[in-house]
């Protein structure tokens, strides 16, 4: 049997020790993957939907509930009637797509959530503290881009969905967010003339100049014509 020398002994025991921790990195990196994946999961009692469609339904009930209380903010504090009729438009389409979600989330044996996220709990808090003019612009802003999220969530649950039930859901529902959509970008350009043609909301008193003016020089009468002292000339007469 070969003897190693006490060197090469210890460069053998580094690198077994190196082939040993390997293995246990690469299960930690694994361990992070599915901690960040599980949240949607254990809300399924026995689970019978994939992670990407049980995640989907977790998001999409988050940002309708979110979508609801915002139109409902706006139904009360929008300044506009486009503003509080859209309001009133999310809080009844959203409520109704909540329901036949929460029924479809209760058929897979799991449940939707019914509280917005944290950044959606924070986009409502300021919502809440604005007043006017500002109110609608904010909420015309954050449903434009909730809605643009919503649509590349469903278009991708509907194309790619591991669940037929679930993508089923994704298309019937596509075509309400469109609509919505359509009608926030028409609405937009709107309140956002209005907003520029406001006068400013501090306005410049009037307060005269520190530097007194320049007094304007009286203008001098028009000189009279002079009359001519020469007496006229006297025709000479011909013979």
């Amino acid at each position: 049997m070969t003897t190693l020398s006490p060197t090469r002994r210890s460069t053998w025991l580094l690198r077994a020790a190196v082939l040993a921790v390997l293995p246990l990195a690469a299960c930690s990196q694994t361990e992070k993957v599915v901690a960040t994946t599980e949240g949607a999961a254990k809300a399924q009692v026995n689970p019978t939907l994939s992670t990407t469609d049980a995640t989907f339904i977790d998001t999409a009930a988050r940002g309708g509930v979110a979508e609801v209380q915002m139109g409902e903010l706006a139904r009360k504090k929008g300044t506009t009637a486009a503003v509080r009729n859209f309001g009133a438009r999310m809080v009844t389409d959203h409520t109704r797509v909540n329901g036949e979600l929460a029924q479809l989330a209760t058929s897979k044996q799991t449940s939707a959530p019914t509280d917005p996220n944290t950044t959606q709990s924070q986009e409502i808090s300021k919502l809440q503290g604005l007043r006017g003019s500002a109110f609608n612009r904010e909420y015309l802003a954050t449903m434009t881009q909730d809605h643009r999220d919503d649509i590349g969530l469903i278009q991708n649950e509907a194309a790619s969905g591991t669940d037929p039930d679930v993508r089923a859901f994704a298309s019937r529902t596509l075509p309400t967010l469109r609509d919505h959509l359509a009608t926030l970008d028409h609405m937009m350009p709107a309140h956002t003339a209005t907003h520029r043609a406001r006068p400013a909301t501090h306005p410049v008193s009037a307060t005269p100049s520190t530097a007194p003016a320049t007094p304007t020089p009286p203008v001098a009468p028009a000189t009279p014509p002079v009359e001519s002292t020469t007496p006229p000339a006297t025709a000479t007469p011909t013979h």
